[in-house]
C-alpha cells in the first residue's frame, strides 16, 4: 500500500511538472507573438505625409517679342519676373493668382540703321501682366516633376510713341499705344524637389495678347523656386 501511494505521488508530481513546463512554453510563445505583432504594426503603419495646402512660386528669366515688326525690330529681349500664389486642389492640380513683368530694351543701332537721319528717342518698354492660373504637377520620381500651366488675365505694354511732322506730314517711326489687352498664357517645365518645402523650377512660357497689332505674342524662359506653405 505504501509503495502504491508513493507511485501515485510521484506520478502526480511529474504531471504537475509537465503541466508547468507546458504553461511556461505557451506563455513564452504568446509573449513572442505579441511582441512581433507590435513590432510589425509599428513598422508598417506610418502617419500619412502632411500635404501642403498652399505654395508660392518666384521666378526670374527673360522674355522676347515674337511678332510684329514695330516691336521685334526696335526692342530687344529683356529680363522678366513672376510671382504666383497657388492653392493646391489635390496632389496634382493647383489654382492660383499672380503677377508678371518683363522689360524690353530699345535697340538704338537698329533704329539708326533704319532711319539714319532721324534723331533717336530711346524708350524702353515693359509688359505688365496680372492673371489667374491653373497648374498640373506630375511625378517622374521623388526628385523630378514635370509641370504644365495655363493662365488667363490682362496685360498692358507701357506706351512708346515717336512721331514727327516732316513737310507738314506726320511721320510715325514707332507706336506702342499702351492699351490693356486680354491675355492667354501657357507654361511647361520641370521642378526639382529639394525637400518637403522647397523645389527648384525651370520652365518655358508663351503669352498671347488678344487683338493687339503691336505685340501679339511674347515668349521666354525662366527659373526660380517653389515654396510650400503649411
Amino acid at each position: 500500500m505504501a509503495d502504491m501511494d508513493l507511485w501515485r505521488f510521484q506520478g502526480s508530481w511529474e504531471a504537475g511538472i509537465r503541466r508547468g513546463i507546458l504553461l511556461t512554453v505557451c506563455s513564452l510563445a504568446l509573449s513572442l507573438c505579441s511582441a512581433q505583432e507590435r513590432a510589425r504594426s509599428t513598422s508598417t503603419i506610418r502617419p500619412a505625409p502632411k500635404f501642403p495646402p498652399n505654395s508660392l512660386t518666384l521666378a526670374f528669366g527673360g522674355m522676347a517679342p515674337l511678332s510684329h515688326n514695330a516691336l521685334t525690330q526696335f526692342w530687344n529681349p529683356g529680363p522678366s519676373a513672376a510671382l504666383t500664389m497657388y492653392v493646391n486642389v489635390n496632389r496634382y492640380v493647383a489654382l492660383g493668382v499672380g503677377a508678371e513683368a518683363a522689360l524690353f530694351f530699345f535697340d538704338r543701332q537698329s533704329f539708326e540703321g533704319r532711319f539714319p537721319s532721324v534723331p533717336v528717342h530711346q524708350l524702353n518698354t515693359a509688359n505688365l501682366h496680372i492673371f489667374v492660373g491653373w497648374k498640373y504637377t506630375g511625378r517622374l520620381g521623388s526628385f523630378l516633376c514635370p509641370t504644365l500651366g495655363a493662365t488667363l488675365g490682362a496685360s498692358k505694354m507701357t506706351k512708346a510713341v515717336y512721331q514727327q511732322r516732316v513737310a507738314g506730314i506726320r511721320q510715325t517711326y514707332y507706336e506702342i499705344p499702351g492699351m490693356t489687352r486680354a491675355t492667354l498664357g501657357a507654361t511647361a517645365g520641370l521642378e526639382f524637389v529639394l525637400s518637403r518645402r522647397l523645389a527648384l523650377l525651370l520652365e518655358g512660357r508663351a503669352q498671347y495678347l488678344h487683338n493687339d497689332p503691336e505685340v501679339a505674342f511674347l515668349g521666354g524662359g525662366r527659373t526660380g523656386i517653389r515654396i510650400n506653405i503649411y
